[in-house]
């Protein structure tokens, strides 16, 4: 009797050091700051206990961070890595706040300009110049990388005061670094100009010659939104509104040549692990996605631009296009790492199962550049039919 009285005793004081345990970190975690991602931080060490607790108040705290649009971004990624491996209240919630398939942003409102637009320091454009014709419509030589080149240049008319309606000049400055040994065609020219060359301060003014009123800038302008020279460099066909035909016209389907149909389980875990992958990577250039050849394109929702299967041998894949050759530039690819035996579905390789096919890890690679780049290894479970990401954990970095 005395034992069993001394061992609920212990039992009691175990649950209350943990209650006061959980509290102490939540309270840690409240505590303005507390975003510090520091290893030896006590906030790092509080939200490495709470992002793994199954305590009922840990996942509440985490519930509530993952919706509150007011919360620190460590904090909400950290709640959407890990909170669906506490239970099933956490599964609900983050499936709750995946990404919804929609169309994307217009190329305006993916450059931070037109009416819309935020602030200036919001703009993802750079005004390099501006100048007014003798017609008094004015327009303006802009820098973005919507397109994948970060050097690329735009045309934009200025209309109350906001710039419209950009057109992509088909040129870039060149600001290639001395280790990028990507085969390279000559630099095109709009004008007889490159790029370089009508973005030079001492020749500033030439570009408004050789871009304004041209029409190589309007050429195959079609319903699809995009220009000929804007879907050359996405590498998709001219005069079709829509490549894959699933209804949304190419300047705004966020994977413009892989057509929305239904998936098989396998394919559903890769789509799962690449929205949890680059759910809170804000990207505006675009991202080529490369796959084996037998593997046929479906949508994966995440990224916030666009997204371009390449199916061929890798290397064929990544540098072949007008596309791939912006590497270090601003383009990304991304590619799941093969760990499985080849099945019948070609998605299976990808992934690497327990015993009863219950639990799933699949590896993702993302390559932003020469010596920049990422791997990550997800965990999945499949709940209540969804296929819902458990844990996410970096495997290498260079």
């Amino acid at each position: 009797m005395a034992g069993g009285v001394l061992l609920a005793g212990i039992c009691t004081a175990l649950e209350l050091a943990h209650i006061a345990e959980v509290n102490r970190y939540i309270k840690v975690l409240e505590m303005p700051g507390s975003e510090s991602d520091y290893e030896t931080s006590e906030s790092f060490a509080a939200r490495d206990y709470i992002e793994h607790s199954s305590d009922p108040r840990a996942i509440a705290f985490m519930t509530k961070q993952l919706v509150d649009p007011k919360a620190n971004n460590i904090l909400k990624e950290a709640a959407y890595d890990y909170l669906a491996g506490t239970g099933d209240e956490g599964a609900r919630a983050v499936i709750a706040q995946r990404t919804k398939r929609e169309p994307l942003p217009s190329l305006e409102k993916r450059m931070g300009i037109g009416p819309d637009s935020g602030s200036a320091d919001q703009r993802e454009a750079i005004i390099l110049d501006e100048k007014t014709g003798s017609d008094g419509r004015t327009w303006g030589l802009l820098q973005s990388g919507v397109l994948g080149n970060r050097g690329d240049l735009w045309l934009a008319e200025k209309v109350s005061g906001h710039w419209v309606h950009p057109l992509f000049a088909g040129v870039f400055k060149a600001d290639r670094p001395a280790w990028n040994k990507v085969p390279q065609q000559p630099p095109p020219k709009m004008g007889g100009r490159t790029g370089t060359e009508l973005a030079q301060k001492a020749s500033l003014g030439a570009w408004f010659k050789a871009i304004v009123g041209n029409p190589e800038l309007t050429r195959d302008l079609d319903e699809s939104g995009l220009t000929g020279l804007e879907k050359k460099r996405l590498g998709l066909p001219l005069h079709v509104k829509d490549s894959d035909g699933d209804g949304d016209p190419d300047d705004v389907d966020p994977c413009p040549n892989a057509a929305v149909r239904h998936l098989s389980d396998s394919e559903q875990i890769l789509a799962a692990a690449f929205e949890a992958r680059f759910h809170f990577y804000k990207s505006t250039s675009p991202a080529i996605f490369i796959a084996p050849t037998d593997m046929k394109p479906f949508e994966m929702v995440g990224w916030h631009a666009p997204v371009l299967w390449r199916t061929a041998d890798r290397e064929e894949a990544k540098f072949s296009s007008q596309l791939g050759r912006c590497y270090d530039r601003g383009v990304v690819f991304i590619e799941f790492k093969e760990l499985g035996s080849r099945g019948k579905d070609a998605a299976d390789r990808f992934i690497r199962w327990n015993e009863d096919r219950t639990v799933a890890t699949v590896d993702i690679d993302t390559e932003y550049g020469f010596d920049n780049a990422v791997g990550y290894e997800l965990t999945l479970r499949n709940f209540e039919g969804t296929w819902v990401v458990t844990s996410k954990g970096m495997n290498w970095v260079t």
